[in-house]
């Protein structure tokens, strides 16, 4: 591990996700588990406990109903919805009001990482992935820019050029090289800092081919789309050769970059999965 790396990220000071939060993830991200487990721990985090009764309190199934329990709101959410909610509340140190060293203002970087979450999510649903663990690579992907922003601020904006050569010339490395440590030292397994660090060059990485060409495909997927992303969203192009990693064509793209759009858009409620 790098001294430089780790003593610039403890410089940034960005708030982690709580042990209770961690192992939530680690829960989802395991395909065998059951909504007793989940529920069990769940009960230990008071932030997401109450953020799942509320969204829970909005269905129309649950409005007839004068309370209900823990128990019921899972069932009733789903389990993509609920994977959603946990994964929001265990990063809410990504909605920050602007990074001004990258151009992103007025809570853009949260709605760009959410953004990017559901486009990695659906790119991994079409491609036989793991639609959770992807959905937390794709909500990951630029955290490396809070680091970078907590450290260098509007310098990057007054030294001018291409913010992606700045990083480096600055810290001696890029975002995704920082998020990637700081995912590590989340204790986030595999393949999220793997995914994080090459998603802007999938053809670097030396494994886990198919879940860093889905993080890649998700971050182009979000600027193609037209969310903001900031002054270095159209710095990276797509690199192709990921569609044949993923079983992908150009067409089913398309497609998947609509849904996604739907998705964001949309503001009804996903159709529950039930968790057994």
């Amino acid at each position: 591990m790098n001294d430089e790396l780790v003593q610039l990220i403890s410089r940034a000071n960005i708030v982690s996700p709580s042990p209770v939060a961690i192992d939530l993830l680690r829960l989802l991200c395991d395909r065998r588990y059951s909504r007793a487990r989940f529920v069990k721990l769940v009960r230990q985090d008071p932030a997401t406990s109450t953020a799942l009764l509320r969204a829970a309190s909005m269905t129309s199934v649950s409005r007839s109903r004068s309370s209900i329990d823990i128990d019921e709101a899972v069932a009733r959410l789903g389990a993509k919805r609920v994977r959603r909610i946990v994964v929001e509340q265990a990063f809410g140190a990504l909605k920050i009001e602007r990074l001004d060293g990258y151009g992103i203002e007025d809570h853009a970087f949260w709605r760009m990482s959410v953004s990017c979450a559901h486009a990695s999510e659906e790119i991994a649903r079409a491609a036989g992935l793991d639609e959770g663990i992807m959905y937390i690579v794709g909500m990951l992907l630029d955290i490396g820019k809070l680091a970078l922003e907590a450290c260098l601020g509007d310098r990057m904006v007054s030294i001018g050029g291409r913010p992606d050569q700045l990083e480096r010339e600055a810290t001696g490395f890029n975002h995704e090289e920082i998020g990637a440590q700081i995912a590590t030292a989340w204790n986030l397994s595999e393949p999220i800092p793997t995914c994080i660090r090459y998603h802007h060059d999938p053809a670097d990485a030396r494994c886990l081919e198919a879940e860093v060409a889905c993080a890649h495909l998700a971050s182009w997927a979000v600027h193609w789309l037209g969310i903001p992303t900031g002054f270095d969203g159209m710095l990276y192009d797509l690199d192709t050769r990921v569609l044949d990693a993923l079983g992908l064509s150009e067409g089913s793209v398309e497609e998947i970059a609509l849904a996604v759009l739907e998705g964001i858009q949309s503001t009804e409620e996903p159709t529950p999965t039930p968790i057994s």
